[in-house]
Parts: C-alpha cells; structure tokens; sequence
C-alpha cells in the first residue's frame, strides 16, 4: 500500500528485483505475492498502475495534456511511448491519443 501511495511505480527505474531488496524479501517471494494478492504479473501490476496514473492526470491536470505522447510516457515511469501506448490501450481499450482528443472536446 505504502509502495502505491507513495507512487514509487512512476520510477523508471523500477524492477522487480530492486523492489524485493527495499522490501527486504526475494524477488520469487515478491512475485508470488503480486500474483496472489493482484491476479496479475509483476509488470501488468505497474503498467497498470502508471496508466491509471495517466488516465487521472490527465484528466485532472491541463499542463500534462499539452505534453507529447512520449513525455507523458516519461513522466508515468514508461520507457518509451509504444510500450505506454499499448499498456493503456490493454487498460483502457482506446488509445492516449484518443482519449487527449476527447479531453479536449468536454473543454
């Protein structure tokens, strides 16, 4: 819970490795615990914890709409924006694009 508040997920940088060493645990327990706990592999958990992320900010925060596909990716922990694209279409079922054009038309 505390890993979600804080919203460590946006870190680029994460992995689950890394995550199990700060929790002090091992990756195989970790895993097994996201998996029980989430229904979900370790990197379906933080892909759709960064996308629902964006799905809020973006709906919430005008400044993040101006920004590229790219940077939004960027600032949602995503390396790039293919892989934030297909993880919100996955989530959300239409695409970043789709849904900056429909904020923009409720103006």
């Amino acid at each position: 819970d505390a890993f979600e508040l804080e919203k460590k997920y946006l870190s680029t940088q994460i992995s689950l490795q890394g995550m199990a060493k700060s929790f002090g645990t091992n990756y195989n327990y970790l895993s097994r615990v996201i998996n029980i706990n989430k229904g979900k592999r370790f990197s379906t958990y933080i892909n759709d914890l960064r996308v629902e992320y964006a799905f809020k900010e973006l709906k919430t925060n005008s400044m993040l709409r101006n920004y590229t596909i790219k940077a939004i990716a960027k600032e949602c922990g995503f390396k790039s924006a293919e892989s934030f694209s297909k993880s919100f279409i996955q989530k959300f079922r239409f695409s970043p694009s789709f849904y900056l054009k429909q904020l923009a038309k409720s103006k």
